[in-house]
């Protein structure tokens, strides 16, 4: 993870853009990277499912958001 998070940092830098997201469909899941290095996860899952997305925690720690 902290190599993704190198890589992010460096293509935002060069893009000029705040913040980037990868979806993962198959775990329903968004990683979006900031600028910073802060990496938040979040529960995706398509609107067909009838379910509300949340925030699932932050990187490294991992802490969990209710």
């Amino acid at each position: 993870m902290k190599i993704c998070v190198t890589a992010a940092k460096t293509i935002l830098k060069h893009l000029g853009k705040p913040r980037r997201s990868k979806y993962e469909k198959e775990n329903y899941l968004r990683i979006d990277f900031s600028k910073a290095g802060k990496v938040t996860i979040y529960a995706e899952y398509p609107k067909s499912m009838g379910l509300k997305g949340r925030k699932l925690g932050e990187w490294p720690d991992l802490t969990y958001s209710p």
